[in-house]
């Protein structure tokens, strides 16, 4: 009598799996199709390693190759524009690994190249400078990750140090680590 009851219970599990994959099958279509966003455009941005939707709504993809800002339509590359005596050159923003939107709404990028904010009145990147004053670059040093603190200063963190940004005059103190810690190089 155990035997019917564990089969019949069995059979009742399979007819319910049966019955429900039948039931599901119908819901869902029989071929899945992916279009590739990218085909076709300009931009290369090789592995993406950060993505953020900022408070506009757009989309910042930061790949190896480019950082790339998406609409919901179009995609748009934003380069490193310099100006000097020659003229503007180009550089594209690589190794983009982390980006940050703070609590005044500026969109910071951790990159292979150091720390690139976005200037959202001109529409363009501005890449901070190095201090001679200050004991380590911050430029051409690979960034890995952003904080924001309470007081509003970004903490932007590499392999050689903490960099402490004040945002509104883009200025920086760097910490460097020694054996007791780390320490201001200011």
């Amino acid at each position: 009598m155990t035997k019917l009851k564990s089969c019949t219970h069995f059979l009742g599990v399979f007819l319910c799996m049966v019955i429900s994959s039948i039931t599901w099958a119908g819901l869902y279509p029989a071929k899945v199709t992916f279009q590739h966003m990218l085909a076709n455009k300009d931009v290369v941005l090789g592995e993406v390693r950060a993505m953020y939707q900022d408070s506009d709504g757009f989309m910042w993809l930061g790949g190896w190759n480019a950082l790339v800002r998406y609409d919901g339509y179009e995609f748009r590359q934003f380069d490193l524009l310099r100006e000097d005596a020659s003229g503007v050159t180009s550089t594209k923003v690589k190794g983009t690994v982390d980006i940050l939107e703070d609590s005044r709404d500026t969109l910071w990028f951790a990159t292979a190249n150091g720390v690139v904010v976005y200037d959202r009145n001109k529409e363009r990147l501005v890449q901070l400078e190095n201090d001679a004053n200050q004991a380590a670059s911050i430029k051409d040093v690979f960034i890995n990750q952003f904080l924001e603190l309470p007081s509003g200063h970004i903490l932007a963190v590499s392999e050689g140090g903490v960099f402490s940004i004040d945002p509104k005059t883009l200025n920086y103190t760097a910490y460097l680590p020694k054996a007791e810690g780390l320490n201001s190089q200011d």
